[in-house]
């Protein structure tokens, strides 16, 4: 991971909360959530569901793992 800023102090500053076991706590979510929306699409869908899969996302900020989701197609 490059750590970013014009001196040491800034880039320690960037560095820190990216080491933080929170900031990769975020980053795990943010996959996990699309591995499973997308597993969860494949159950559906090979059970020959007629209704459309339906999710709710309730406070989930900017959702980029939407972005994610929808980057590369499902596959059955």
């Amino acid at each position: 991971m490059i750590f970013r800023g014009p001196t040491v102090f800034a880039k320690f500053m960037h560095r820190h909360p990216l080491q933080h076991p929170g900031a990769q706590a975020v980053r795990n979510r943010r996959v996990a959530i699309a591995s499973n929306v997308k597993e969860l699409w494949r159950k559906h869908a090979s059970q020959g569901a007629t209704a459309p899969l339906r999710l709710l996302s309730v406070a989930c900020g900017p959702a980029s793992e939407l972005d994610d989701i929808f980057s590369e197609p499902c596959r059955l």
